[in-house]
């Protein structure tokens, strides 16, 4: 057996799930290694990775439950100049997600994985470059699940924490890429989730959208305020929501001056500390059919959650990556935007 499995754990997450799934598999690695409490991922990966001594290994996340095919499939995909397999797995907020991957371990060898604040596809962009490649392995689905082509569910504890600091990274990661097709998917994508963590999620995606780092942001040092803020709101059912007019009028302008009109409004329910106010302004979004809906949402949680205020040279940044209205892809049937899934 050519793989070895290198399961990554932070702290009391529910590694052993991940490795009696291991233990299920068809095609058993030969070996299970376990990196604890190394951050950030990039560093917890390449540390795995020098430990590894078979040909390939799959990365498996602590809060991964992979199918027991998933280690056959993902090997028998792996071909000459392949070097990374990544497959979705089912998730209870998104639906699906990616994913689990098997790599090339002589890949780390020549290119580690490097510091930034989106490692894995700038991973995949750097071997791409170097004359390797990375292909995504689906299935058919089956009679009771005709749509759902993974390899196993991605089940963590959507606590509200961990919901919000892993979706305030994700909102950096795709304005770092510049991947605003992604970005609108994902917040539609929450709209429709009936999870109770999917509020959470919107807000702190459409914030960290205006995060300018480029280094990896450990999900530990995310500060808690926003957080606190989205918590005492959802408490709080004080006053008139705000009118729908006054949500949607932003949608009329130039997409910078948008922005900006949608950040004055998250900062004035903020300062009203309106939970009325948020939840109806999200709602009438939500069903907005305009193309740019989830930008006018993305502006009023940076502006409800930006402490320090909204600053222009944020604004202008984030504009600039975003397409007008009448060149952005209309939603496709099912409501969503089309070409956003990521899949």
């Amino acid at each position: 057996m050519d793989v070895t499995a290198v399961v990554l754990t932070v702290g009391d997450e529910p590694a052993p799930r991940a490795i009696a799934s291991l233990r299920r598999q068809t095609l058993l690695p030969q070996r299970v290694l376990t990196v604890a409490d190394v951050t950030p991922f990039h560093r917890a990966l390449n540390r795995g990775a020098e430990q590894v001594r078979t040909t390939f290994f799959v990365q498996v996340d602590s809060d991964m439950v992979l199918d027991s095919t998933c280690v056959a499939e993902l090997r028998s995909r792996v071909s000459d100049g392949v070097v990374v397999v990544a497959a979705p797995l089912r998730d209870p907020l998104m639906g699906m997600v990616m994913g689990v991957k098997i790599f090339r371990t002589e890949c780390f060898e020549a290119l580690p994985m490097r510091d930034t604040i989106s490692p894995d596809t700038d991973f995949c962009r750097d071997l791409r470059e170097a004359g390797w490649f990375t292909v995504y392995a689906v299935r058919p689905g089956s009679r009771s699940h005709p749509t759902t082509h993974t390899l196993g569910e991605h089940s963590p504890a959507y606590t509200p924490a961990y919901t919000y600091a892993t979706h305030y990274v994700l909102g950096a990661r795709y304005r770092y890429r510049g991947d605003l097709a992604l970005l609108a998917g994902h917040l539609r994508n929450l709209s429709a989730s009936r999870h109770p963590a999917a509020p959470i999620a919107r807000a702190a995606l459409g914030h960290g959208a205006f995060l300018e780092r480029a280094a990896g942001l450990p999900k530990d040092q995310v500060s808690p305020e926003g957080l606190e803020l989205l918590r005492s709101l959802s408490r709080r059912a004080i006053g008139a929501p705000i009118a729908d007019q006054e949500v949607l009028a932003p949608l009329t302008m130039p997409v910078a001056q948008l922005l900006a009109e949608a950040c004055r409004l998250g900062t004035v329910i903020a300062e009203h500390g309106s939970g009325n106010s948020l939840r109806r302004a999200m709602d009438v979004l939500a069903r907005c059919e305009h193309p740019l809906a989830w930008v006018a949402e993305m502006g009023i949680h940076h502006g409800l959650l930006a402490r320090r205020g909204v600053r222009g040279e944020d604004i202008e940044r984030v504009a600039a990556l975003i397409p007008s209205a009448d060149r952005w892809p209309r939603r496709g049937h099912d409501g969503r935007l089309a070409a956003a899934t990521g899949l």
